[in-house]
């Protein structure tokens, strides 16, 4: 579950909460995560300043030789272009669930993204990524590692967005994601024709213009017809998360999300793959564009590599 950015954006904003226990009781296993610099996600040891855009992109990075740097971060300590590298986190999320996936705590081979506003945003720039990268594979007699044969998006079976935002956190500088979010879209979506439903109150005009505009990309012969885009009557010009709070029917958009289209739909329709032990760490990831290979992770590297975001249009 990926919350908004900036402003009370948190793992237990308005309707938050409601989404993951009514998930719960379906049996689906939910994690819910703040954001770098949201609600509780305020530590930072000293291996976060080894990258730039940490060093560039951040108020508090101390610049003078040899100085100590914070150990604390804060929304307030973001500078203008810095929310889009928060979509690292969805990664070091995922990273965790292959974890908890090898202890058999869950099954990460059916993952589903929920996501609000811009963190709605940030989970189609993941899943762009996510369709690049690839798991490199030895052995067979052959010298030179190969790509696996499916990107590692293969686990994803759906994604919901509640009024995705075409911007990501409260930038003050010009930047192209409103330019560059219909590729995400089409990367994660019809490629691999991952199902992808949009809720938004039935009053918001911009973002019932945006889903439908969406839909029809992604569409291909109507399929697959699990794409859609969902109006909330009685949800007004209502954003993100407090749509999940609104009554239509006989229960909340939570219950009737939880119940009908990802556990009567998606679960029964693409729901079906099965556990596989993953042991992340063992292994090389890149990402591959077109003839070009990017370290995604090496065997040096405990954790994975930063998305190159230049690769998907940002700047």
């Amino acid at each position: 579950m990926l919350h908004k950015l900036a402003g009370k954006g948190s793992s237990h904003e308005e309707g938050w909460d409601l989404l993951a226990d009514e998930l719960a009781k379906k049996g689906f296993a939910v994690l819910s995560f703040d954001f770098r610099g949201h609600g509780d996600s305020n530590t930072i040891g000293a291996e976060f300043w080894k990258y730039r855009y940490n060093q560039q992109l951040l108020k508090t990075f101390k610049r003078t030789l040899g100085a100590k740097q914070p150990d604390q971060l804060n929304l307030g300590d973001f500078l203008p272009g810095y929310g889009p590298y928060l979509v690292n986190d969805i990664t070091a999320a995922r990273a965790y669930l292959e974890r908890r996936n090898d202890a058999g705590d869950c099954n990460i081979s059916n993952l589903i993204l929920v996501g609000a506003e811009d963190g709605a945003t940030l989970g189609a720039l993941w899943m762009a990524s996510e369709s690049r990268r690839y798991r490199l594979l030895t052995g067979g007699g052959v010298a030179v590692p190969r790509l696996n044969a499916k990107p590692e998006s293969k686990d994803v079976i759906a994604c919901v967005w509640l009024s995705m935002s075409n911007s990501i956190g409260p930038e003050k500088v010009r930047t192209n994601v409103a330019a560059v979010l219909p590729i995400w879209l089409q990367d994660g979506g019809k490629a691999l024709k991952v199902p992808m439903a949009f809720f938004y109150g039935k009053e918001d005009t911009a973002s019932a213009a945006f889903a439908q505009r969406s839909v029809a990309a992604l569409k291909t012969d109507g399929k697959p017809k699990e794409t859609v885009a969902r109006p909330i009557d009685g949800a007004g010009t209502v954003r993100g998360s407090p749509l999940l709070k609104v009554k239509e029917d006989d229960g909340t958009i939570a219950r009737l999300l939880a119940d009908n289209y990802l556990g009567s739909k998606i679960l029964e329709l693409y729901g079906d793959h099965e556990w596989e032990k993953r042991e992340s760490e063992k292994y090389l990831y890149v990402w591959a564009f077109g003839r070009q290979r990017i370290q995604a992770k090496n065997f040096e590297e405990k954790f994975f590599l930063p998305i190159p975001l230049y690769q998907f249009g940002l700047r």
